[in-house]
């Protein structure tokens, strides 16, 4: 999708400079041109070009193997700009998508070569854009269109879809190499005009980097990738902890660094204190223009990346004057050292004696950076091959001896905060331990440093024997659970293990225990560190938290594999205390449904995975109407064996399941072709209205979230198909939306468009969860919601009218009490209490609060004065909701209690 202002930005012409020595030159707004683009591979053995009319000449006549392109990503306060080479045939065939129409006036004019720049929409920051600009022959172009006008349908190309399409062809062109880049940080409060793309900002830039090596890109993310992890996982801690212990600790940290793997980029962050200080200096001025702050979008609310004083600045003078801090006061300080880093142009900064390059960014500059950063890394269209620095592998033979000497335990990483350690069982991904900087406040050491290393105080480090325990204790927990044979073995520089330690961890140990002399030559090493990349695609990884008292607290997956095998992990299995949820409450609307259509005599086919037969009987109010039809779930790659419901997996492998559930196509068509049914209710099945039709069997796509959702986010008046979706899409109702309140923060219209459209290889056209509902939507006969018209009518008559197609509620859809009674205790406890005086509350078996969440609806229910039932999972960071809830209230009528059975809670006269 491009911009309605400016889905395609044509120049007319080649952009003529006045300097003498040709130059291809992406347009720079606030300095000259200075980043050259030369014809590196070209099937003609002419001279290469050095005016810009024999430039003009040179791309009219070319009929090379690549073309030029420029493709910038920017935001508010950052732009990266890529020089580089892309395939000639596919750049022809791009400009060509719109019908020829461009390079037919370019003909007709006379001008041989032409200029196109199409600007689409960046998936992180609000103002982000990614511009693709080609340099093209104008007369091969047409005679391209021309050939292409026989597969393209007219509609294409008529009117605007033209532009559409070249904004869509364009994004997708491959830059193959990289020529030249340029980096370039603005100003401090700079705000982009979306209105105005067509024409270069006039503005002052902070910092400007460019190079010819792309490693010169792929270091500098590295520590900035590195920066934001540790920041965010420390703002997640202090939240797990709590902020009643933070003013404590702080007095013992100190500011970090975060060094690349060759030294040649460092980023200091400044004290927090040193911060807050600067920004109180601010206080007395903020309150005069504070006015005009209120026309200038403070991106506090964009951040993904909270500043770690926060919630300090908050108090100090409220929400904008947090955001104002943020925006103008330096947090952070790049360092650069020219003399590593080849072929390397700075303006702006500082320079030291020593060559290197420093510059002091704030806390909004740093993230829009990381965003640029991330555009560019994300983007599979230029440089597929590139890789980010910062991964878990680090080169072994790099280490010192005495980093080489490093125990499984100090791999391991550990720290102690507020009662609670972190384990990391993996034997791959730590090979550094966090030790202390010495020095200043802004050390600059120059010792070489081999890997990303983030330099901090640890709060307390977990003692040898106590860690060694805890190894222990994990080991005798998984062997137990699988009933491994053999014994535990223990060494005190390798750890605890069951069965044999792959020969890179034992190396290291063996070559420092043989003394001083260091005989592992450099042949051995770089085996050793072919030996940890091949094998760290076989090792399922995780980190374990434990309570200081050796209790299981927390569990996930720290590797790919470990992703795969999570949910069948025995440590998985002990910290929900042996409970297997089912996301059942989906599945549940629709035998709600069917008992109510069975009670009017209709005969129903229930389908559902096979394991969860068993669980639904109980529910099945008419076994002679209702039948259960078992689906055995096929395999695909990735999902783990015996996956049959989201409650087996993590969220990242929920797509593979649906992957899975279209391969039963064949087995529901050879059913339905069998029960002959009049109708057939749906949902998240793209392909069953297509074979409905197909069988001459109406469907119904029936929803059970609310019609005010779906109409919101789904509308056809979004076009998504067409254009997809962005955040910026989802900030407003689509056109003729009913009036509502519904109104979306920037981070969480992010993330829902992403999550939504987030694509996925499913053999299929079905590769997002929007497409998926699009399709149904688009396909089925009806559309169906359990929900009144009292309550949505508007919402409902939008959605029939937007896909002219019936809409039919079905109302609340109350389950019948169940037949059985409730367990005796639970009707003991309740007898206490008089007929619908207990409050209920239950969000579903897939809903997990965090603890301040918990607490307040918690606290919330008891100031009604009334008993009540929370039926919850434990809150984020907890086993239990005894470690989350507060103590009996002083009427003493005040129940909770976590408990799965909830429905018939629910359905007790009682509540």
């Amino acid at each position: 999708m491009a911009f309605a202002n400016s889905l395609a930005l044509i120049s007319p012409s080649f952009p003529l400079h006045s300097s003498k020595n040709f130059t291809f030159s992406p347009k720079l707004p606030f300095r000259s041109p200075k980043i050259p683009l030369l014809i590196l591979s070209c099937s003609s053995r002419k001279q290469a070009p050095s005016t810009e009319q024999e430039a003009l000449k040179f791309i009219a006549d070319s009929d090379g193997t690549t073309l030029p392109c420029v493709r910038t990503y920017e935001n508010d306060l950052a732009r990266l700009t890529l020089v580089g080479a892309v395939g000639f045939d596919q750049a022809l065939t791009a400009a060509a998508a719109d019908g020829g129409r461009a390079a037919a006036e370019h003909v007709d004019a006379g001008i041989p070569a032409m200029v196109i720049e199409t600007v689409f929409p960046g998936s992180t920051a609000k103002n982000a854009t990614v511009s693709t600009r080609l340099f093209l022959p104008a007369r091969k172009v047409k005679e391209k269109a021309q050939k292409l006008k026989k597969s393209l349908s007219e509609d294409i190309l008529a009117g605007t879809s033209s532009k559409n399409i070249l904004a869509m062809t364009f994004r997708q062109v491959v830059m193959q190499k990289l020529w030249n880049f340029e980096l370039v940080l603005f100003s401090p409060g700079t705000e982009r005009d979306m209105d105005d793309l067509e024409n270069p900002r006039e503005v002052v830039a902070s910092f400007t980097l460019s190079s010819s090596e792309e490693s010169v890109i792929s270091v500098l993310a590295e520590v900035v990738c590195v920066l934001a992890l540790q920041s965010t996982e420390r703002h997640f801690l202090d939240s797990l902890v709590g902020k009643t212990s933070s003013k404590f600790f702080q007095w013992f940290r100190k500011s970090n660094k975060v060094t690349s793997k060759d030294s040649s980029v460092v980023i200091y962050k400044a004290f927090e204190d040193e911060i807050v200080e600067n920004a109180k200096s601010l206080l007395e001025s903020f309150s005069s223009y504070k006015e005009s702050l209120k026309t200038m979008d403070l991106r506090q609310k964009n951040y993904w990346w909270t500043p770690s004083m926060h919630s300090k600045l908050e108090k100090i003078g409220g929400h904008e004057f947090s955001a104002l801090t943020s925006e103008f006061i330096p947090a952070y300080g790049l360092e650069v050292d020219a003399n590593m880093l080849k072929d390397v142009k700075f303006e702006g900064g500082r320079k030291s004696d020593d060559n290197r390059w420093e510059v002091l960014l704030t806390h909004s500059q740093m993230v829009a950076l990381a965003d640029i950063l991330d555009m560019y890394y994300e983007d599979v269209y230029s440089l597929p091959n590139k890789q980010l620095r910062c991964g878990v592998v680090a080169n072994y033979n790099s280490l010192s001896k005495a980093k080489r000497s490093s125990s499984f335990l100090r791999i391991v990483s550990a720290t102690i905060a507020s009662g609670i350690f972190l384990i990391t069982i993996s034997t791959l991904s730590q090979f550094r331990f966090p030790h202390q900087h010495k020095g200043g406040k802004y050390p600059r050491e120059s010792g070489s440093q081999p890997s990303s290393i983030t330099e901090s105080t640890p709060i307390q480090s977990i003692n040898t024997e106590k860690l060694e325990a805890s190894c222990l204790l994990v080991i005798q927990k998984i062997k137990d659970a699988f009933g491994w044979p053999g014994e535990i073995s223990t060494e005190t520089n390798l750890g605890a293990w069951i069965g044999e330690i792959p020969n890179y961890l034992k190396v290291p140990h063996q070559a420092n225990s043989g003394g001083e002399d260091d005989s592992t030559n450099s042949a051995d090493l770089e085996k050793i560190n072919d030996d940890i990349k091949s094998s760290i695609q076989d090792v399922a990884s995780y980190q374990v938290t434990l309570s200081s008292e050796g209790k299981l607290v927390g569990f996930q997956p720290t590797s790919r594999v470990g992703v795969n095998y999570w949910a069948v992990n025995p440590l998985a299995k002990e910290l929900y205390g042996g409970r297997k949820l089912s996301p059942v409450g989906h599945i549940t609307s629709f035998l709600h449904l069917s008992n109510k259509l069975a009670e009017r005599g209709h005969k129903i086919s229930f389908f559902l995975p096979t394991k969860l037969q068993s669980k639904f009987e109980p529910f099945n109010l008419h076994p002679n109407l209702i039948t259960f039809i078992p689906v055995t779930i096929p395999h695909v790659n990735g999902l783990p064996p015996g996956t049959q419901t989201t409650a087996d997996i993590p969220l990242s492998l929920q797509h593979l399941l649906l992957a899975a559930m279209d391969l039963t196509e064949p087995f529901i068509e050879t059913s339905l072709r069998k029960l002959k049914p009049h109708f057939v209710f749906f949902d998240f099945t793209p392909w069953l209205p297509v074979l409905c039709q197909k069988l001459d069997i109406k469907s119904m796509f029936y929803y059970t979230i609310s019609p005010a959702t779906v109409g919101y986010l789904i509308s056809p008046t979004r076009k998504i198909l067409e254009k997809g979706l962005t955040g910026s899409d989802l900030m407003d109702p689509p056109p003729g939306f009913p009036s509502s309140s519904i109104k979306l923060r920037d981070h969480e219209a992010r993330e829902l468009a992403a999550q939504t459209m987030k694509e996925y290889d499913h053999g299929n056209n079905y590769n997002s969860f929007l497409v998926r509902q699009l399709t149904s939507l688009n396909e089925c006969d009806a559309i169906g919601f359990k929900t009144c018209r009292e309550t949505e009518g508007p919402y409902c008559d939008y959605i029939e009218k937007q896909f002219e197609k019936p809409v039919i509620l079905a109302g609340p859809v109350l389950p019948e009490p169940p037949r059985k009674a409730l367990d005796e205790k639970w009707e003991k406890l309740l007898s206490n209490f008089k007929a619908h005086t207990v409050i209920f509350c239950a969000f579903g078996s897939e809903c997990v609060l965090n603890k301040n969440q918990f607490q307040e609806l918690v606290l919330g229910l008891e100031l009604t004065n009334l008993p009540f039932l929370v039926a919850l999972k434990p809150p984020i960071g907890s086993e239990t909701t005894d470690e989350t809830t507060l103590q009996y209230s002083e009427t003493g009528e005040v129940l909770r209690i976590n408990h799965g059975k909830w429905k018939e809670f629910l359905l007790s006269p009682r509540a």
